[in-house]
């Protein structure tokens, strides 16, 4: 493989997040972690009856809260229903069914390393910025936490770096069918993860169409409208055949409701205990308070870098805010230089767009509906920061570089 010849540390970066995955996914255990025990009851429905769920199902309603993960997408449970059923070719032992269910987002953040350096590498001009561009998003504490449980997390923050992928290598390949395959697959399962990191499928749609309507300029109006017109009917007949199947499904089955958010709420409402109806108790109420939202933003900055169990377990504070530095001298970086880091205005900011997208969605989700200061909910801003970053911190060692040449030239 190309990528692999040019980047001969790949695999052994696979390898490593894959080990520590395989660590936690074995040591973990389901009560401290957030919502797997919940989660959880999907995959075993689809493992037990060999079908997926309808989420009112009694199976898939959690008892306390009264609704289930089976309205909104879980491609990652699917999966792992598929592997626990190849380990109960083995044993039926529950322990080792939960561990190879977890085993889905092992996979995931091995290749999550791959896409890394494959989207780096069209990215940045030197080798040592697309090994830290791909040790920022792989081996973030919050990543590999994600990667050690049932999530969609894991696998959304995957599609997200897929999807920068398939843009760039759209960009560079002049869009052939190929790439344009990539990218249906790429925004595919991003749509079957996590709502979370939607902001990526627009990043992906619009790249796209400025992308191609750059190269096609050269080409006859009328020859480059068919060629625009072909490529896209083909990335959206893609995108049909690989997510379409679920949101028609959910069309039928929820009254139009595509996401699933409205029959869950309304499946809350009937089924939850006394007390327990997440989407009556409106959090917004709370929110509105300067103490509730400086609670939100501290929570999910810090789970954001790494917080553990039941977002209960923190790391030293000092990490957090050598963190928190580190990534603001780096934007700064790439804001001010932005001709010495070679991102295009356009690109630079998307690229902020993906920073900023699912912090609103998770505000907004916290204001209206769930208060859940979850840094996990902004996994997928992990990869557009770390492009950003990463580029600043280049252009801030290239300068020292150059101090450091000519001091020496004198």
């Amino acid at each position: 493989m190309k990528t692999i010849r040019k980047y001969p540390l790949t695999p052994a970066l696979m390898l490593v997040a894959g080990i520590i995955s395989i660590v936690l996914v074995t040591r973990l255990s389901m009560w401290n972690v957030p919502d797997e025990a919940m989660r959880y009851q999907v995959p075993q429905f689809i493992y037990k009856y060999g079908r997926l769920p309808i989420g009112y199902e009694d199976e898939v309603i959690n008892e306390i809260w009264g609704f289930s993960y089976a309205f909104s997408p879980y491609l990652p449970s699917i999966i792992g229903a598929a592997f626990m059923k190849l380990c109960s070719l083995f044993t039926k032992d529950e322990g080792a069914l939960l561990i190879a269910c977890r085993m889905v987002n092992t996979f995931a953040i091995a290749f999550t390393v791959l896409f890394a350096v494959r989207a780096g590498d069209k990215h940045f001009l030197h080798k040592y910025s697309v090994y830290i561009f791909t040790a920022f998003i792989s081996f973030m504490p919050s990543v590999l936490f994600v990667s050690g449980y049932l999530n969609n997390d894991c696998m959304s923050l995957m599609s997200a770096v897929m999807i920068l992928d398939a843009c760039l290598t759209g960009e560079s390949s002049g869009w052939t069918y190929r790439s344009c395959l990539y990218i249906a697959l790429a925004a595919s399962l991003c749509a079957l993860t996590y709502y979370f990191g939607y902001g990526w499928i627009l990043f992906a749609i619009g790249y796209y169409f400025i992308s191609i309507t750059r190269k096609t300029r050269s080409l006859p109006k009328d020859e480059a409208r068919k060629e625009i017109i072909r490529k896209t009917a083909f990335i959206a007949a893609g995108c049909i055949i690989f997510a379409g199947w679920y949101f028609i499904r959910n069309i039928i089955i929820y009254d139009g409701d595509m996401l699933g958010r409205a029959q869950a709420s309304k499946c809350a409402e009937m089924y939850a205990a006394q007390g327990h109806v997440i989407h009556e108790a409106v959090p917004g109420r709370e929110m509105g308070s300067a103490e509730y939202i400086y609670q939100w933003v501290i929570f999910s900055a810090a789970s954001f870098i790494g917080l553990f169990g039941n977002m209960d377990i923190f790391l030293p504070f000092k990490v957090y805010k050598i963190c928190y530095i580190l990534m603001i001298i780096g934007i700064a970086a790439a804001v001010f230089y932005r001709k010495k880091t070679k991102l295009s205005p356009g690109m630079m900011a998307g690229l902020i767009c993906m920073v900023l997208t699912p912090v609103g969605i998770s505000a907004y989700n916290s204001y209206f509906s769930d208060y859940q200061p979850q840094g996990r909910y902004l996994i997928t801003a992990i990869p557009a920061l770390a492009a950003m970053v990463i580029w600043g911190w280049t252009v801030i060692a290239e300068a020292v570089r150059e101090v450091i040449r000519k001091k020496r030239d004198r």
